[in-house]
This record gives C-alpha cells, structure tokens and sequence, in this order.
C-alpha cells in the first residue's frame, strides 16, 4: 500500500514542481532546488530515495521501483500515441504526458468542442472494438469509459459559454 501511497504523491509532486519550473522561467537554480524539494517529499512519502532530475521540459523521478517520467505542451494529438482511438477533432489547448513502469498516460484538453462531440466519440471508440464502461451525461457535462485489454480511455466533458471543455485521458498497460 504504501507504493501506491507513494506513486500517487510522486506524481503530485512531479505536476506542481512541473508547474513551478515552467511559471518561473526554468531557471538553473530553481530547477535545483525544485529537484531537491521533490526527492526529499518522495522519500520521506515512499521511505526509499530518489533521484529527480528537471531538463529540457520534463520531469524524471528515478526510485527503485524504476522511472517516471512526467511532461506537458503542445497543441498537436500526440504523435507518440498510437493506440488505435480516435483523434477528437478540436483545438487542443494542451497535452500532459506520464510514462511509468506500469505504463503511459496521455491527457489532452479541448476547448470550444460542439456539444455532439463526446457522444460521436463513445460511438467511434465502440465501433473500433472498445468496451464502454460507462456513459453518464446530463446537459452541462458527463464523462465516459472504455477499455480494450488492458489499455483505457476516460472522457470528461462540461459545458460553458463558448461550447464544451473536453479531456481525453489515454492510459496504456505495459
């Protein structure tokens, strides 16, 4: 249990340095102690040590269980994820990639997506072969499942002003 303890705060950890060192410039110094700050908070969480190392955008956290590499940007589908889903048609306003020894995770936010989005996108993961777990929907959001082997898409979706937020979680098993 306290792996899973411990995997969740590296990850929390990873994301608010992630956004730290990004808002401030990347700076050498920061970077630093940023490293610092999280190796001390994942081995006093996990009782193990780890090595954290910040460069050229992206944040790796080495523990004897093994790598964890964190990263966020762009406005592109990511080409690096070639599971066989749908790309959702929309601006993408950003991308958050994690890579573990469990598996990879993508997370793309949308904007401005039309409220017939999420729907058409259950119907095309269902006709590539994925099982939906769960669709719930009202009329200012929802959020839907599937899975196929091991491998998961989760969506969440709201409504504001200017049409629907959407977020496409891709997780993939090693």
């Amino acid at each position: 249990m306290k792996s899973l303890k411990g995997l969740g705060i590296v990850s929390l950890a990873a994301v608010l340095v992630y956004g730290l060192i990004m808002t401030t410039g990347c700076q050498n110094s920061r970077e630093k102690a940023a490293e610092k700050m999280m190796e001390n908070a994942i081995a006093k969480a996990t009782g193990g040590k780890a090595n954290v190392d910040i460069k050229d955008g992206k944040v790796a956290v080495t523990t004897k269980d093994g790598t964890s590499e964190f990263s966020a940007g762009g406005t592109e589908w990511p080409a690096d994820l070639t599971l066989d889903i749908p790309k959702v048609e929309g601006k993408i306003k950003s991308v958050f990639r994690t890579s573990t020894p469990r598996g990879k995770n993508w997370t793309i936010s949308m904007g401005g997506v039309a409220s017939d989005v999420p729907a058409k996108y259950v119907k095309a993961l269902e006709e590539k072969g994925w099982t939906i777990n769960m669709n719930a929907t009202t009329e200012r959001g929802g959020s839907a499942q599937a899975t196929k082997d091991q491998d998961m898409v989760v969506l969440n979706f709201t409504s504001y002003d200017k049409g629907f937020v959407l977020n496409v979680t891709v997780g993939v098993a090693k």
